[in-house]
């Protein structure tokens, strides 16, 4: 809403025992793996389900403005892992390629050095 972001989440009550709590259905566990979606609950009870309809009451809106989620929380990780991942593949990389050309200019230094005593004697 006019560049900025905005959540609205409607709190409910419902007569105690209609529900049961489940497992989550919005695919997290395959986009962030073992992370808890809420501190709260785990993500085997994070749903509530019923069929009980007509017994639920809703009371109050919330609402978020610009506020961080869970799963921005969960991308941004995700995204500072990969990127350590891909930093970690260069250092190796460089480290190699470095390791390599000490031995290459060992392996000269060596042959410059049986060259120069070879011309000596």
């Amino acid at each position: 809403w006019k560049g900025h972001k905005v959540r609205l989440v409607i709190q409910c009550r419902q007569k105690p025992g209609s529900f049961r709590a489940e497992g989550e259905t919005v695919s997290w566990q395959g986009r962030f793996g073992d992370a808890r979606i809420s501190q709260h609950f785990t993500n085997q009870e994070i749903e509530r389900f019923t069929h009980a309809r007509g017994s639920i009451i809703p009371y109050r809106v919330l609402v978020s403005m610009d506020g961080t989620t869970r799963e921005d929380e969960e991308t941004d990780r995700n995204a500072a892992r990969k990127q350590q991942k891909e930093l970690r593949k260069q250092l190796v990389k460089r480290f190699r390629d470095t390791t390599l050309q000490v031995r290459v200019a060992e392996k000269l230094a060596l042959a410059a050095d049986a060259a120069s005593a070879a011309a000596e004697a």
